[in-house]
């Protein structure tokens, strides 16, 4: 079988991987360091269990360091014969250029292919964890709050929540909204940066409370 590594756009960290014991997920539960990667790179040499074929997903493959994504290129350059990999991330630039470089990119989960032996391997689930309206904001203690609550948003889905209220904003495009409509758009890329969130929150939503009455988002 024709080996292959992909990285897969995934926003809303949707990919996951059914249990067998040819599959190999890495995600938030099995963690993300040096040690489970070793592990990984062990067990995709040997042959397969039960199949013709293994398959390795790595959820949200952005959140690895970068002692484990480089421990990562020769399994990706040079698999072996019989395993596929494939990384998850919602922006391809949050990877090691060597990592994006070794890899077939799949701009979205609705291009994975399905006539392969391991796409049918693949679990997406359909829930969208996006909060599409704004929070209240009417002070700057509440402005504080919303920001703190936040914080431990999983960070693509505070960039798509982002860009949910963006496109709420721009519906009605005053000077107030327009100006707090460029402030959003900077929180954006630089969460998506990986910026701090609360601090990048903090700022959006003060700027917001500042404008609270003109922009009658509650």
């Amino acid at each position: 079988m024709a080996s292959s590594s992909y990285i897969v756009i995934d926003h809303h960290d949707k990919v996951s991987l059914k249990s067998h014991p040819d599959n190999f997920l890495i995600d938030s539960q099995s963690g993300y360091g040096i040690d489970i990667i070793r592990k990984l790179i062990s067990w995709s040499q040997t042959k397969p269990f039960s199949r013709t074929f293994k398959v390795v997903v790595i959820a949200q493959a952005n959140t690895i360091g970068v002692e484990a994504q480089n421990a990562l290129l020769k399994t990706l350059e040079e698999p072996s014969p019989h395993t596929t990999l494939i990384l998850t991330t919602p922006q391809e630039t949050m990877l090691l250029p060597t990592i994006i470089s070794r890899c077939q990119r799949i701009n979205s989960l609705e291009d994975i292919p399905q006539n392969t032996p391991w796409s049918k391997e693949i679990i997406i689930t359909t829930d969208s964890k996006s909060y599409s309206e704004f929070p209240i904001i009417t002070s700057q203690k509440t402005a504080l709050h919303a920001a703190e609550s936040l914080a431990k948003t999983d960070r693509s889905m505070m960039v798509d929540s982002l860009e949910e209220w963006g496109t709420t904003l721009s519906k009605n495009n005053t000077n107030t909204k327009s100006s707090t409509l460029k402030q959003l758009i900077e929180t954006k890329k630089h969460i998506a940066a990986n910026g701090n969130i609360q601090l990048n929150l903090e700022i959006l939503f003060l700027h917001i409370a500042q404008n609270a009455k003109e922009l009658k988002l509650t």
